[in-house]
């Protein structure tokens, strides 16, 4: 089982090895890093305590207009009302992205993870984002 600094540092370390990640490198690293690390203190029998968010669309979160294609770990700490999310967001440039409508996947969603990255996989943002590459990607960590 591992901390919440624990798997941030891990979140980091993994990411660290890479220069550039496309949208399959993220949809399959999210699901190892989530089958992988544990959390401390969270039951492993509810799934609405530990999830994956896929999602996507284009914003303007005061940087300037972008595409974002991200995937984010979402869980509740027993010791903290607000959910926490670890999130790995690829930004692109929006022109190519103007008839992409806005995404969101919840892993609970699906019968299983296989399931839920195929819904991904399916969407207009994964088919576009795939043969482009990303601007930059990030991590952030926090509350939500």
């Amino acid at each position: 089982m591992y901390t919440l600094e624990t798997v941030e540092k891990a979140y980091r370390e993994r990411l660290g090895s890479y220069e550039a990640l496309s949208p399959d490198a993220l949809i399959d690293l999210s699901v190892q890093l989530f089958r992988d690390l544990k959390l401390e203190d969270i039951p492993q029998h509810d799934p609405m305590e530990d999830m994956l968010l896929f999602e996507c669309g284009t914003y303007d979160f005061g940087q300037g207009e972008h595409f974002l294609f991200s995937i984010a770990r979402q869980w509740c700490s027993p010791e903290n009302d607000e959910p926490y999310q670890l999130r790995i967001e690829l930004r692109y440039d929006p022109a190519a992205f103007k008839d992409c409508d806005a995404q969101t996947l919840w892993s609970d969603e699906e019968d299983t993870l296989a399931a839920w990255c195929g819904e991904i996989r399916a969407t207009n943002g994964y088919a576009l984002a795939q043969t482009l590459g990303p601007q930059a990607f990030t991590l952030w960590f926090g509350e939500c």
